[in-house]
């Protein structure tokens, strides 16, 4: 197959190429999926790529690993991390390096965050030196804060050891609101909205950002809150944590609801997931409504997921209709498939049925 594959592309049948890739795929053929979009990808047509195809482009590695997350497939999600990595995205091994670490598989993230952090990724060195702290093996975590330090030309942070006991000394913004405000004026939303924030983050251990977070006081609020919404979105996914970011959003920031929405997916809590989704395109992010629609498709939705490609369509999204379109090759596909096996299975079952003869099965044939 490969040859005649090579043979095609060198003639520029780049379309035939795919197919004969896509009919090995079908019929379990290795990495043959893979191969499929390769000649797309050779020839610049990146966005005639299936979905469920291999590109082997770092961003479309980490958007499946990141699926294959979503979906609590914790091995499928290294894999396709470390697939990622090999392309030459630094982030996959910080991501995967976070994902064990959530799963309380601490042992496996120290060894990928000292991955990420042996290519250079100062946040990967903070959090190896954090880890190791919590694990006990305090002279590594310190030297890797020193590190740290080199690379990033931050001020060192206090050893991980050490460094809940002031933080929660510090007091929280609103407290400090309330000890400067003028008698009788109550503390500003702003400044208890922010505090919550802090806690979130103390409560998820991310007490680098919470720190951060309180060293921002001479920054206006509304950029602090912003930087607040940030690091929930990208670090804390409880429920407290989207809560907070919805809050946020009641306040008219427009970025907020994309990332409530986000954060909703992200929880498995679809429905809910969709009424934001569907807030973040009433306030003008028509992106919202593609994103929409790919997380239906991802969870087998179909009509659920085409409704929303359609919408996103007649909003004036260009790729919406592309999109559609290979969604439903993709399920078309699967049903042929699905089809095709069911008949086999059926002619399996027929030719191992015993022979009926006289209509006796296995009798004797009449007249002997």
């Amino acid at each position: 197959m490969r040859k005649a594959a090579e043979v095609r592309e060198a003639t520029g049948r780049t379309d035939e190429t795919v197919v004969g890739w896509e009919q090995g795929g079908a019929v379990g053929e290795e990495l043959a999926w893979q191969e499929a979009a390769a000649p797309f990808a050779r020839h610049g047509q990146c966005w005639e790529q299936p979905r469920f195809a291999y590109l082997g482009d770092p961003q479309t590695l980490r958007e499946r690993a990141e699926q294959c997350e979503r979906d609590r497939d914790v091995a499928g999600a290294l894999h396709w991390y470390r697939e990622a990595a090999g392309a030459g995205s630094e982030a996959a091994l910080f991501q995967a390096a976070d994902m064990l670490e959530r799963n309380g598989d601490r042992v496996r993230a120290v060894h990928w965050y000292e991955l990420a952090a042996r290519r250079g990724d100062v946040y990967a060195m903070r959090e190896l030196g954090r880890l190791l702290a919590d694990l006990g093996r305090t002279r590594e975590s310190a030297a890797w804060h020193r590190v740290a330090v080199r690379a990033g030309g931050r001020p060192e942070l206090p050893e991980p050891v050490r460094v809940v006991e002031p933080l929660d000394r510090r007091p929280a913004p609103a407290a400090e609101a309330v000890a400067t405000r003028p008698a009788g004026q109550s503390a500003p939303a702003d400044a208890a909205l922010l505090a919550a924030a802090v806690e979130l983050l103390k409560d998820g251990g991310r007490y680098f950002e919470a720190d951060l977070l309180l060293r921002s006081a001479n920054r206006p609020e509304p950029e602090q809150l912003r930087e607040a919404s940030r690091m929930l979105y990208d670090s804390v996914t409880s429920d407290g944590a989207i809560e907070w970011v919805q809050r946020f959003a009641d306040t008219g920031d427009r970025q907020a609801v994309r990332e409530a929405a986000e954060m909703l997916e992200n929880r498995g809590r679809t429905e809910e997931a969709l009424d934001w989704y569907a807030r973040a395109a009433a306030d003008g992010d028509r992106d919202a409504l593609v994103a929409a629609a790919r997380m239906l498709a991802d969870r087998r939705q179909v009509q659920h997921a085409l409704d929303w490609y359609r919408r996103a369509a007649e909003a004036g999204v260009q790729t919406a209709e592309r999109e559609a379109s290979m969604f439903r090759q993709q399920v078309d596909a699967a049903e042929e498939r699905a089809l095709r096996r069911r008949r086999e299975r059926e002619q399996r079952a027929l030719a191992a049925a015993p022979t009926e003869v006289g209509g006796v099965p296995g009798g004797p044939v009449p007249g002997r």
